[in-house]
């Protein structure tokens, strides 16, 4: 015996949501979110979860077709480093969530990035979780060169705390056992 009243549509309506917001969001073999894709159901996807979701690769195009409907709080923070590119940074400057994409350690940032968006970039956030010093980074942006450069942008009551200075001082360590063993 039923107890309570169970609206067959209203359930229907809701798992089909549900369903969206998972495709937006998980990986799923031998699917990809394509442009083509993304056109045909704009209106059925969830744009918030899909920016943040590391699945779908994120083309120039798309960023640019799609630019009203991403959520680029989500984005900012998204772990896909290759959407982060100079042009793109560049291009949707008023769009993207500086304080996000600072502590986003996803940024692979070169010099001329850094030269280039030091006055958007959050500096605080950046230190605190957004600068990864990558050996394989052709760039090689040291955490030295970004202290000597930038050091006027940091709070020097938080910068103690950061990630990056705990990676300035490995480099330290690490130059000092040199001097040590030479």
């Amino acid at each position: 015996m039923r107890t309570e009243n169970f609206n067959e549509a209203f359930f229907a309506q809701m798992r089909e949501e549900e369903v969206w917001k998972k495709l937006s969001e998980d990986y799923i073999t031998n699917f990809v979110w394509t442009e083509a894709l993304l056109e045909r159901y704009r209106d059925k996807v969830d744009w918030k979860l899909l920016s943040g979701s590391s699945y779908v690769l994120w083309t120039g195009s798309m960023l640019e077709k799609f630019k009203l409907s991403l959520d680029w709080d989500a984005l900012s923070g998204n772990s896909s480093g290759i959407l982060f590119t100079q042009e793109n940074l560049r291009k949707y400057r008023k769009r993207w969530n500086w304080m996000k994409l600072s502590e986003n350690g996803n940024v692979v940032w070169s010099v001329e990035m850094l030269e280039e968006f030091k006055d958007d970039i959050d500096w605080d956030a950046f230190a605190a979780g957004g600068y990864h010093y990558r050996s394989e980074n052709e760039a090689k942006v040291s955490p030295q060169l970004i202290f000597e450069k930038y050091q006027s942008r940091f709070s020097a009551s938080r910068f103690k705390d950061s990630h990056l200075w705990d990676t300035l001082l490995e480099c330290d360590k690490d130059e000092l056992i040199k001097k040590i063993l030479a």
